[in-house]
Parts: structure tokens; C-alpha cells; sequence
């Protein structure tokens, strides 16, 4: 209600303009040629304006046939995808032949390969003392050696020695 009391002084000053219009052609009305000027223009406007509505409703009736076929193609697509989601509940529900079978040959496997992981770990950790065992055995064939060789020496110089003194 407010928005039409608010309208109403642009509609009075567009209603007043109307009528100081009418006024004036009447008055002027003296005029045959601008008569004549005046009523070719709202001719020419009002074709103008029922072309512009001849066209506006054959769009409209486009608008509407696109969106008849709109819902159409909406109420086929809602079908499908009904179709689609039984079918996917359907295919939900089915367990495969071999289902169990499966289930019960990933518990093996995830066993076998457990048992292997400890074999390999095993397998690293013996690697590793044969290892430090044969670095041991060398540090102590060294050592050896050495010892050996010392004991030799010393064998050898005391040998020397004595032949020196029974000459």
C-alpha cells in the first residue's frame, strides 16, 4: 500500500502531462497537418508495440514448449536414476560367489606374509653377526700372524745368537 501511495505523485505528474497533451491537440486541433503528423506516429507506436507483442508471445510459446519438454526430459532423468539406485542397492545386497573364499585367502596370505617379514628379518640379523663373526676371526688371524711372526723373529735372532757364540 505504502508503494503505491509513494507511485502516486510520478503517476500524477505523468497523468497531468497526458491531459496537458489532449488539451493542447485539441486546441491545436487548428492544424490539419500535425493532426495528421500526430496520428501517424501513434499508428507507427502501436504497430511498433504489436509487432513487439506478437513477437513476445511467440517466445512465450517457445519458453513453454522448451519447458514442456524440460520436465520431460526431468521426469525421464528422475526414472533413471530410480532405476540407478535400485539396481546399486540391488548390486549392494549380493555378496560374489566367492566372497568367503576370498575373505578367508586374505587372512592366509596376510599370515604367510607375516611369517615371511620375521624370515627376512631374521635372515638380516644373522647376516649382520656372521658378519661381525668373520671380522672378529680376521682381527684375531691378524693378531695371530703377528704373533707368529714375532715368535719367528725371535726364534730366527736367538738362533743367530747362539750360532755366534758356539763359533
Amino acid at each position: 500500500m505504502l508503494d503505491l501511495i509513494e507511485k502516486e505523485k510520478s503517476l500524477k505528474d505523468s497523468r497531468e502531462k497526458a491531459l496537458e497533451f489532449l488539451d493542447n491537440l485539441s486546441t491545436n486541433s487548428d492544424s490539419k497537418k500535425e493532426h495528421d503528423q500526430i496520428e501517424k506516429s501513434i499508428f507507427s507506436i502501436l504497430e511498433s508495440q504489436s509487432h513487439n507483442l506478437s513477437q513476445l508471445e511467440t517466445t512465450l510459446v517457445e519458453l513453454k514448449e522448451k519447458e514442456k519438454k524440460l520436465e520431460e526430459d526431468i521426469k525421464l532423468k528422475n526414472i533413471e536414476l530410480e532405476r540407478a539406485d535400485k539396481r546399486l542397492e540391488s548390486l549392494n545386497n549380493v555378496k560374489p560367489a566367492h566372497f568367503n573364499e576370498l575373505r578367508q585367502l586374505e587372512g592366509e596370505l596376510a599370515q604367510v606374509y607375516r611369517i615371511y617379514v620375521e624370515k627376512i628379518r631374521n635372515h638380516d640379523y644373522l647376516e649382520q653377526q656372521l658378519e661381525i663373526f668373520h671380522n672378529m676371526v680376521r682381527k684375531t688371524n691378524n693378531i695371530n700372524q703377528l704373533n707368529y711372526r714375532k715368535k719367528n723373529k725371535t726364534k730366527l735372532e736367538f738362533k743367530k745368537l747362539t750360532q755366534f757364540k758356539l763359533i
